[in-house]
């Protein structure tokens, strides 16, 4: 199921039952090694993008982070590390990010997409239903570091990282899920120095 509708602005005052994870805890090794929340987009840091989306939505915001912890705490939330060393992905702050979190849903992005809609967490949580993982997804396919996930996939999540699994895309594409269609332009990711311009 792929929802294309957009929800009134209305939208974006809700706060739901729910806490916010933003995955920052990468290497950067495509933006040399610099730490990716810090690094300035149009007059701000990347990191406060992903704060303005998530963070009028949820009752607590989560920051997963490997290294610039401190700098991170002085923007008033809580980080977190990976519960295993040597910036093994985003399923590594998910884990980290659920024995934070006290509550049943958490919604997540990454750091390195700034122009994510304002309204990402509604529409998401409108389209949980029954599911108990919604992803966003564009025109190039799911996109498993934003979405929103139910604490009952984490035995599983557990699992898939007790065993080796790292790939974020075919451990959430192997269960139940929806999608919420994204445009490619509020998809976009930032990935490399080149894409700040």
């Amino acid at each position: 199921m792929v929802d294309n509708s957009s929800m009134q602005d209305t939208t974006s005052l809700l706060t739901l039952p729910l806490t916010g994870l933003i995955l920052a805890g990468g290497a950067g090794q495509r933006m040399g090694g610099l730490d990716k929340g810090w690094v300035p987009y149009r007059g701000r840091p990347l990191v406060s993008y992903a704060m303005a989306c998530l963070g009028p939505h949820v009752r607590e915001l989560l920051i997963s982070a490997n290294r610039s912890q401190q700098q991170y705490r002085t923007l008033g939330c809580k980080v977190i590390g990976d519960l295993e060393t040597g910036f093994q992905g985003p399923l590594r702050g998910m884990e980290a990010g659920w024995q934070a979190c006290s509550d049943d849903w958490m919604a997540f992005a990454a750091v390195d997409c700034p122009h994510l809609p304002a309204n990402l967490v509604p529409r998401l949580w409108a389209l949980r239903q029954e599911y108990p993982l919604v992803l966003a997804a564009d025109s190039h396919g799911m996109i498993p570091v934003v979405g929103l996930m139910h604490r009952q996939i984490l035995p599983a999540l557990r699992k898939y990282l007790a065993e080796g699994g790292l790939r974020a895309g075919t451990f959430l594409g192997s269960h139940p899920h929806t999608l919420l269609q994204l445009g490619d332009g509020e998809s976009s990711n930032l990935n490399r120095l080149s894409d700040m311009a």
